[in-house]
C-alpha cells in the first residue's frame, strides 16, 4: 500500500482536478482526500473502487501491485460476440506491437501506414454501414 496515496494524487493531477472537486465526485470530504494523498489514511473498498473507474485505471495499479495503468473499457450494452471481437482487436493490437519492435525502422512505418490505412488481410476495412 506504498503508493496508493501518490498514484491517488498523480492521476487526480494530470486529469488537473483539484481535491476539492475530486472529494465532490467521491462524496467524501476534501481533508479525506488529503488524508488519502499524504498516506495517513487509506481509502475504503468503495472509494477504491470509485477512485479506479474515475481514472478508469484497475484497482491493483491504485495499490501498487502492477506497475502499468491498465486502462478499462466498458464493455456494457455489447453482445457476447461483439465482446469477443473487442477482446480479439487487442489480442491482434498486443502481438503488432510485440512485432513492430523487432523489425527494421523503414518497415515499421509501413506497416503503421498498412495499420493506420484500415487495410487487414489484404482487405480494405470499411467503417461505413
Amino acid at each position: 500500500m506504498v503508493d496508493v496515496g501518490n498514484r491517488i494524487k498523480e492521476l487526480r493531477m494530470s486529469q488537473k482536478i483539484t481535491q476539492s472537486e475530486f472529494a465532490i465526485r467521491l462524496g467524501v470530504t476534501k481533508s479525506a482526500i488529503s488524508s488519502y494523498e499524504n498516506g495517513s489514511r487509506l481509502p475504503s473498498y468503495d472509494i477504491l473502487i470509485k477512485i479506479s473507474r474515475i481514472f478508469k485505471v484497475s484497482t491493483d495499479y491504485l495499490l501498487g501491485c502492477v506497475d502499468e495503468k491498465a486502462q478499462t473499457v466498458s464493455v456494457s450494452g455489447l453482445t457476447e460476440s461483439q465482446i469477443a471481437a473487442v477482446k480479439s482487436s487487442i489480442r491482434t493490437f498486443r502481438a503488432y506491437n510485440v512485432l513492430q519492435k523487432q523489425i527494421p525502422p523503414e518497415m515499421q512505418q509501413f506497416l503503421g501506414e498498412f495499420v493506420e490505412a484500415g487495410t487487414w488481410n489484404g482487405e480494405a476495412v470499411s467503417t461505413d454501414e
